[in-house]
This record gives structure tokens, C-alpha cells and sequence, in this order.
């Protein structure tokens, strides 16, 4: 019973409960004692995990029957809690911890994590399991693509494999077209081979694991790799629209990815009202654990997002050896490599593009589009989001601030371009950042607000930007926006790294009014300045925010009408 609750993604208040039984159980004499132990163990060893997972250090700590100082930063509060603990239960929670982190950061073209149901009715309940797939390119006589799960089609999985086939079918829209010229058998397989996996919402994990796996086995390079720290859920159709799962569902597997390391879960765009109130939810209970949901409507918008997919470009140099790997396994003789090669770099290489100055300088915003110009006031490229802006809110201001920022963020000497959107009342757009590669590529988007109590009052989920700038740092710059609702008081400062991950946020119990950057202690590192005035007290204020711990709320009462539980202090 309490092997592998390590990954089991339980609430770690029902964890803490199984521990109690365990507790009992031994204390009522059990046969085998040291067995109960041995339980004991594993079952406090996961609690305190989950309990980490979702930030609770001081919970983790109280369990494991530790204190903490009470002013123990947020930051070192992990550190300090491991320097008080001995012996096997460090040791266990230490090996718990670094397998449970082993995925941050990393991408790969092999797996991703799929949020799904196991079992049905009142017995159902999310499990969060890492989905492998491997590709390979059929003969040249098939007629078909090939889809096997687990190495077999179980009869019991019959709605599963269809749902694989339509995510394969989907695929075929999402690759280039000399990709598509060849059919692929295409192998899936998960852990958990006897578990009783019910329902299609498998499809977008397996249409972008498959992308993945398709385009690899075509180039014989491994060309699209996936977040394995992020999770998805969601139906996919074979024209790649995205179809919505089963509410009940969608609860349970958010509740999974919520008490496990995944820092961001994919849904369909139809479910995301219903999952950012399920999020809303359990970040009350957890508010230091905070999931970014993303909506999706398409496959291809799946894979254009640069915190789920990195892509490696297609350049001359990577298509020849491409080439080559293949043309090697059909046999062809050196010369006709040679042939083909040339005849390679013949067709990428455009002399009237080679003078032209690619680099995003400049921008302007017209109608739905977001254009990009380089210095000569050239248009590189556009991007159309379907619906119309408001023009005047993303021109500059008289201090040169703008919703616009156009940055190298990750120092590979390309600038990217963020834009924050001030359009409140367009569900499509509202709150919401997104960041675009030099080429005009859609790297990522993210959605700092969220639905907030504050003295008993829901204040819902509509949020505006009204400014991005970017910080510069002794490693890789940052990103600072401030936004404000829509109708209400409550305003944020919100941090963000390269790759569109939350950093840090502040909360205002007021409007906050401006915003600048400036590296005030001469360390290399700026900070965030911004003022404006707090309902709490009626008084102005000026905040001085460090990027190394830019959390919480501003101080007032916690019984006034103007806290909110759902926030840390």
C-alpha cells in the first residue's frame, strides 16, 4: 500500500492521515513490526515531499517533527529545514526530493506528462504518468500509419487506442510536407501497464509527444523537444482542434498536477474556466504553490509555446546532415550525396536576404496585428491575434515605458519581443503576456492575474497590463509587469524569467500607479520601484522590491475587508 507514494500526487493532508493509521497500526501491536516500520517510513517521507511540492515548509517541518525559526525566509526555508534533520529520514527526503525535481528544466523527445483518469464513478481519481513514444519511418508499399500502446492493442484500451489515432491523424497537419510524404509507426507506452485508463483526454499529450517523435524519426535528428515538467490534458480531433474533457474529470487531474513538481498544465480552451476555479481553489488552501494553467485551441498553438516545445531550426547546415543520415541508410553512393548536398545549400541560400538586417527594433500596433520592424524601419514580420487591439494603449509613453519591450533574454544575442495586454474585456487577450522569438515565432504566453477573495469578496479574474519592462541582472534579464482589475482595487507587480516562468508576485491593495527599474545597492541586480496608494490606510506608498524574493501582499489588517487568505503575507 505505501509503495511509490513519492509520485502518487495525494493531498499531503490525506498523506498525513495514512500516517496517523500507520501510527495506530503499530501502536496496536502489529505482527510484523519492523514491516510497519518500514511503512511508517515511506508514508512520512511522502507527506513532508507533498507538502514541499505545494511550498508548505513549515507544514513539511511540523510533520517531520522539527521547528523552524518563525523568521525564517521563504527562500532558505527548505535549506534550514534538511539542517535540521538526521540520519535516514535527510537521506530519504533528500533522494525523494532530488527524483521529484529530476525534470526541471529538462526537454526531451522521448516523454511528456499526461494528466488522466483512473478508473471510473466514485472510484476515479487523477493520476499524473509520463508518456513515452518512439517513432520509425515504414517501407515505402505502406498505406497507413501505425499506432501500437504498450506494445499491444488490450481490447480494454479500445477508446484509448482511438484516441491515439485521431492525435496521430492530427499530426500529420502539424510537420512539413516532405515530412508527411512517408507513413510512420508510431509506439506509446506508459509505466502503469495494468491501469485501467479511461477516456480521450490522452490525445494532446500524445499529438505533441508524437510530433516529436514523427519529426525525428523523418531527419534522424532529434528536431522538437517537450517540457517534461509540464502536463497535459485534453481530447484531440484528427484535424487538431482541441476537444474539452469531462469537468469531474478535469477537477481530479488538476488536483494531481497541483500536489506534484509539474509547473504548468495545457488544457483546451473550453476548459479553462473551470480549471482556473479548481487552481483558485486549492491555491486558497497552498497559496505558495502557485500552477499556471494555459488554454490551448489547436495542436499547432501547442507546439509554437516555448514553455511546453523547443524547436531546433531547420538551418542548411542541419538540413545536409539530415540529409545525409538518410540518404546513408538508403545506400546511395557518395556521389550522389555530394549532388544532393549541393543542391542543398543551392536552394537555402537567398543572396537578397543576406544584407537585410533581421534584428526586431522597432514595433507598432494596427488593428489585430502586432508588427515587427528592424532600424530601417523595415518590416521583419507580424503576428495577427484574431482580435482587435486598443492602438493607443501600446504606444510609449513620455518615459519610454510601453507594453511592448523587445530584449535579448536569454543572451544568445537575438532579441525577443514581449507584449502585455491592456484589453480587460477580450476573454481571448485579458491579463495576458506573451513573448515572440526575433523570427516572430510565439514562444509562450502567461496570465499573472487570478480570481482573489479579499474580505470575503471574490474579485474575479480580469486583470489589465499596464506596463513590461525588463531587468537587467548579474545572469539572464527579467521580466516585470504591473496590471490592475478591471473594475476594482486590486493591483500586482509580477516577475517572470526567459521563459515565461513566475518568478515572483506582489499584491496591492490598491492601484498601484507607476513603475520603474533601477539597481539601487550598485549589486549588479535592479529592483522594482513602484508606488501608488493602499485602500487599507488611504496613505501613498512606495515599494522597494527585490527580485530574489518578490512575494506576498502589502501589510494591513488581516481582519480588514482588504486581505486576502488566498495570498502569502
Amino acid at each position: 500500500m505505501t509503495e511509490n507514494l513519492n509520485r502518487c500526487n495525494w493531498d499531503p493532508v490525506d498523506l498525513r492521515n495514512l500516517l496517523e493509521i500507520v501510527r495506530c497500526i503499530r501502536k496496536c501491536g502489529a505482527e510484523d513490526e519492523a514491516a510497519v516500520l518500514e511503512a511508517e517510513q515511506r508514508v512520512l517521507v511522502a507527506c513532508a515531499l507533498h507538502f514541499l511540492h505545494v511550498g508548505e515548509v513549515g507544514r513539511a517541518a511540523e510533520v517531520l517533527g522539527v521547528s523552524l525559526p518563525t523568521m525564517t525566509e521563504a527562500a532558505r526555508a527548505e535549506e534550514r529545514l534538511f539542517s535540521l534533520l538526521s540520519g535516514r529520514l535527510r537521506d530519504d527526503l533528500q533522494a525523494a526530493v532530488s527524483l521529484a525535481r529530476a525534470d526541471v528544466g529538462v526537454f526531451g523527445a522521448d516523454a511528456v506528462h499526461a494528466l488522466l483518469v483512473a478508473g471510473e464513478g466514485d472510484a476515479s481519481s487523477g493520476v499524473l504518468l509520463p508518456l513515452y513514444v518512439h517513432s520509425r519511418e515504414r517501407p515505402v508499399d505502406a498505406e497507413e500509419d501505425r499506432v501500437l500502446m504498450n506494445n499491444s492493442v488490450p481490447l480494454q484500451h479500445g477508446g484509448l487506442l482511438w484516441s491515439l489515432h485521431d492525435a496521430v491523424a492530427a499530426v500529420r497537419g502539424c510537420l512539413p510536407g516532405n515530412v508527411t510524404t512517408a507513413y510512420y509507426s508510431v509506439q506509446f507506452s506508459i509505466e502503469e501497464k495494468e491501469a485501467e485508463l479511461v477516456g480521450a483526454s490522452l490525445g494532446l499529450a500524445a499529438g505533441a509527444s508524437a510530433v516529436a517523435a514523427v519529426a525525428e524519426a523523418y531527419f534522424r535528428l532529434p528536431i522538437i523537444a517537450l517540457n517534461r515538467n509540464a502536463a497535459l490534458t485534453g481530447a484531440v480531433a484528427p484535424d487538431g482542434r482541441l476537444l474539452p474533457v469531462e469537468e469531474q474529470g478535469l477537477v481530479a487531474k488538476l488536483r494531481a498536477a497541483f500536489f506534484s513538481p509539474i509547473e504548468r498544465v495545457f488544457v483546451a480552451r473550453q476548459n479553462m474556466a473551470a480549471a482556473l476555479r479548481t487552481v483558485a481553489e486549492l491555491e486558497r488552501r497552498c497559496p505558495r504553490r502557485l500552477l499556471p494553467v494555459q488554454d490551448l485551441e489547436h495542436l499547432k498553438q501547442a507546439l509554437e509555446d516555448r514553455n511546453l516545445v523547443r524547436s531546433r531550426p531547420l538551418t542548411p547546415k542541419v538540413r545536409l546532415l539530415s540529409q545525409a543520415r538518410r540518404l546513408r541508410r538508403k545506400g546511395v553512393k557518395a556521389a550522389t550525396l555530394l549532388l544532393a548536398s549541393a543542391l542543398i545549400y543551392a536552394a537555402a541560400w537567398n543572396p537578397l536576404q543576406w544584407g537585410r538586417d533581421r534584428r526586431p527594433a522597432d514595433y507598432s500596433v494596427k488593428g489585430s496585428k502586432l508588427i515587427v520592424k528592424n532600424q530601417a524601419d523595415e518590416v521583419l514580420w507580424s503576428y495577427d491575434f484574431g482580435t482587435e487591439l486598443n492602438e493607443v494603449a501600446y504606444h510609449k509613453d513620455a518615459k519610454g515605458g510601453s507594453l511592448i519591450q523587445i530584449a535579448d533574454l536569454n543572451n544568445d544575442g537575438k532579441a525577443e519581443v514581449i507584449i502585455g495586454f491592456a484589453e480587460p474585456l477580450n476573454h481571448q487577450l485579458d491579463g495576458r503576456i506573451s513573448c515572440f522569438s526575433a523570427d516572430g515565432r510565439l514562444l509562450w504566453t502567461t496570465k499573472p492575474g487570478r480570481a482573489l477573495h479579499f474580505g470575503g469578496h471574490l474579485y474575479e479574474d480580469r486583470f489589465r497590463i499596464c506596463r513590461v519592462l525588463v531587468l537587467k541582472t548579474r545572469r539572464q534579464p527579467l521580466i516585470v509587469a504591473w496590471g490592475f482589475h478591471h473594475l476594482y482595487f486590486p493591483s500586482f507587480v509580477a516577475l517572470y524569467d526567459a521563459d515565461g516562468r513566475l518568478r515572483g508576485q506582489y499584491w496591492n491593495s490598491g492601484h498601484i500607479i507607476d513603475m520603474a527599474v533601477h539597481d539601487i545597492d550598485v549589486d549588479g541586480d535592479d529592483e522594482v520601484l513602484c508606488g501608488g496608494c493602499r485602500n487599507a490606510d488611504g496613505r501613498a506608498f512606495l515599494a522597494v522590491l527585490e527580485i530574489d524574493n518578490l512575494w506576498g501582499q502589502s501589510p494591513q489588517d488581516t481582519l480588514g475587508r482588504y486581505f486576502s487568505p488566498d495570498l502569502p503575507p
